[in-house]
């Protein structure tokens, strides 16, 4: 009996350390390009979380220090860094915004972020009855601006989108299309600059 005991004292203890060293130990996020002298994320004591994304002058472009979503903080290009929160779940209840490191910029605040290649932001939108993947230069849409209606997608709150990007200059958009009576998926591939 007394055996039992010493593992369970061992054990509460063990996970007391664990949990006590996860609410304190600063973490970053994964990089695509291994770049990550640009930003920081720590986990704070209360379990929310700061964040903030740093110019190449070292200027803070963008941050939060009481967040209570994780940040995901991806390197979309040299010079630009995607910050991501996940408000909720499905990817429509997301959003993003870019910063470009090298030049000091920050972006708009985009919702329903599907991704983004170079200087680019793709995101759905919902205008009018219809769903629309829009594609636009991420700092400046006069630069560039299109949108592409998702056709026989307006009958679901969130059309389960996923971008596939082919190679450069070119993605796909899968989603769900028909009504709830006749669901199926459709493809379509898209050309950008």
């Amino acid at each position: 009996m007394k055996a039992k005991n010493i593992e369970l004292i061992i054990l509460i203890f063990t996970l007391l350390l664990v949990l006590s060293a996860c609410s304190s130990t600063p973490h970053k996020s994964d990089s695509s390009a291994g770049n990550d002298s640009h930003y920081t994320i720590t986990t704070n004591e209360d379990l929310t979380y700061s964040y903030k994304i740093i110019a190449k002058n070292g200027d803070v472009l963008f941050s939060d220090d009481r967040s209570p979503r994780q940040p995901h903080i991806d390197q979309v290009s040299d010079s630009i860094f995607s910050v991501t929160i996940q408000t909720g779940t499905g990817r429509s209840t997301n959003w993003a915004v870019f910063c470009d490191v090298e030049n000091g910029k920050t972006s708009n605040t985009y919702h329903h972020v599907l991704g983004a290649q170079d200087n680019y932001v793709f995101y759905v939108e919902f205008e009018d009855g219809r769903h629309c993947l829009v594609v636009q230069d991420i700092f400046d849409s006069s630069v560039y601006h299109k949108a592409y209606t998702l056709q026989n997608s307006g009958a679901f709150a969130d059309p389960a989108c996923e971008l596939t990007f082919e190679g450069k200059g070119k993605a796909t958009i899968t989603y769900l299309t028909g009504n709830e009576n006749a669901v199926s998926q459709t493809s379509t591939t898209i050309s950008f600059p």
